[in-house]
């Protein structure tokens, strides 16, 4: 497939891909992903960027995304629970978009008391290394009793660490030799997914890039931030550490948002 080259070319193209996606919506994103289903994903992404002049509801691209954990679960059990929060001790990163979806969440759901607490235990994980983090096993600030506040909306690196052995988990969280037993596939598809959404937002000339979970949403908590004007050195200064998408990534995006913008 290449990208389209003329206004006829793109109007089929972007016929076709709203078709896929409206399959979508009934069946999952399951695996494997074909290019065309992840183009409509971004495309779709891209729409309601632009239609609601914010930040998308998540909830349809997330319950698509998570068919992908139905399929690996047809080939091998997932050990990942209610209360089991192992993978809950390590540093998070999630794009703009997404942060602002969990930040709203928060602001329109929880309590003044909820987020006053909330930002407390945001300000003991401030500036943490993943290694200082899971040292001293300070769990998630959005874990709450044991399980996940903001379990609706969690980013997408949250919903690719799908687990097959929760032993394994809590050994590597103690820093013995093994590390988190994670289905390869659904990190792939996440991954997958993670370009089709930063194409959608670099179309619309939004930031794709990741950030620190925690320390992004403090300042979001903090004071309204606009995604659209939104700039990294004034909104984050040096107080949010950006985790960079690879280069060959960011090539992928490139190529989706010639076939989406």
């Amino acid at each position: 497939m290449r990208p389209p080259q003329s206004r006829v070319e793109r109007r089929t193209l972007q016929r076709t891909l709203r078709e896929s996606y409206r399959s979508l919506r009934q069946t999952g994103l399951g695996l494997p992903v074909s290019l065309t289903q992840l183009l409509s994903l971004s495309l779709f992404a891209k729409d309601c960027l632009e239609q609601r002049g914010g930040s998308p509801d998540m909830a349809e691209l997330y319950s698509i995304f998570d068919a992908g954990h139905d399929d690996a679960q047809k080939n091998m059990p997932i050990a990942c629970r209610k209360g089991c929060n192992f993978c809950c001790h390590i540093a998070v990163s999630a794009t703009i978009v997404e942060i602002d979806v969990i930040a709203r969440h928060v602001k329109s759901t929880w309590s003044a008391a909820a987020i006053e607490a909330l930002v407390a235990r945001i300000e003991t994980t401030f500036r943490m290394n993943v290694d200082d983090r899971m040292a001293k096993r300070v769990p998630c600030p959005f874990l709450v009793e044991g399980s996940c506040s903001i379990y609706a909306v969690r980013p997408f690196v949250c919903r690719r660490q799908v687990s097959i052995d929760a032993s394994l988990c809590e050994k590597a969280l103690d820093g013995a030799d093994a590390n988190f037993p994670f289905i390869k596939s659904v990190g792939q598809h996440g991954a997958n997914v993670r370009v089709a959404t930063a194409a959608a937002a670099k179309a619309c000339g939004i930031d794709y890039t990741a950030y620190e979970l925690t320390s992004a949403m403090h300042k979001f908590l903090q004071g309204a931030i606009d995604i659209r004007r939104f700039d990294r050195r004034k909104d984050f200064g040096n107080e949010v550490l950006a985790d960079e998408m690879p280069s060959d990534l960011h090539r992928h995006v490139e190529i989706f948002v010639e076939f989406i913008k």
